[in-house]
């Protein structure tokens, strides 16, 4: 995951905290597959070894199954996360990594088969949405395909009481759920995004219910210890729902394709497949 918006002290722990951070929040097998699958898909399209552009350096997207002699450029706004993640054992030969904004990519326009990222678009501030769609249409050939995930909010907004009894309950999942699932609740609207200091507020109003969970398998110490840089912390995530996203993307990108995995919360976390206009 990556991001125009500023936030260097924050990005350069998470790259630090990435071995402890799980699904929804990293992406699986069975996200990785998706987009293998978009990636061959273009393959087969063209007959051609893709020019690609990787937004962020996920380094389970970096290491895809890419076939021979793919160009691959990474790009990350973060240097903290490009130092941290780049390269990933089993990027293509010769793939690159550019310091750079998606809003305006150093990159020639129509020169990329295929974009694939992660989460990106809640890492951004959700007003700039259609200016990175406009970007990512712009350095597509036409015809090109962007694979990507997104974390969305439900239509339906979700309560303190109720997901306290979801906890209770043990139907969340992992504390990394929970994360987006608290994010999504005190988001007051998309513009605004959820702040990181008042998930962290939420998350110690909910610690009664998430005590008896803890040292178990997505609630380790480590897993909860990746809360604390959201502590005070002003940087803000944005979700969206899906019809949200579909109306800044519709008038660069035709979706043409959509899945999503088994983990917990992967029903709110669509890969989307969409075609440059």
């Amino acid at each position: 995951m990556s991001r125009p918006a500023d936030g260097s002290a924050n990005w350069g722990k998470a790259s630090r905290q990435w071995s402890s951070v799980g699904s929804p929040l990293r992406p699986c097998a069975e996200d990785v597959a998706f987009t293998e699958a978009a990636i061959d898909r273009q393959f087969g399209q063209t007959g051609r070894p893709p020019a690609a552009v990787l937004l962020g350096v996920t380094p389970e997207l970096a290491a895809c199954r890419w076939p021979a002699g793919t160009r691959l450029t990474a790009v990350d706004n973060s240097r903290a996360m490009i130092d941290a993640l780049w390269p990933a054992p089993g990027v293509p030969d010769g793939a690159a990594v550019l310091c750079a904004d998606w809003r305006g990519m150093p990159l020639a326009a129509g020169s990329i088969d295929i974009a694939v990222g992660d989460g990106c678009f809640s890492a951004a501030p959700f007003p700039d949405a259609g200016t990175i769609c406009r970007e990512i249409r712009r350095v597509l050939r036409p015809g090109g395909l962007l694979s990507i995930r997104l974390f969305t909010r439900p239509e339906r907004p979700e309560t303190v009481d109720g997901l306290r009894e979801a906890i209770a309950a043990g139907t969340v999942g992992n504390v990394h759920a929970l994360k987006w699932r608290v994010a999504a609740l005190v988001q007051p609207r998309i513009e605004a995004g959820a702040r990181l200091g008042d998930i962290w507020d939420l998350f110690q109003q909910l610690a009664p219910a998430i005590a008896p969970f803890a040292g178990q398998p997505g609630w380790r110490a480590d897993e909860l210890a990746t809360l604390d840089r959201y502590r005070d912390n002003d940087l803000r995530f944005y979700f969206p729902t899906l019809e949200e996203f579909r109306a800044v993307s519709a008038p660069w990108l035709e979706e043409v394709g959509r899945g999503h995995g088994t983990y917990p919360l992967a029903e709110r976390c669509p890969t989307l497949l969409l075609r440059a206009n």
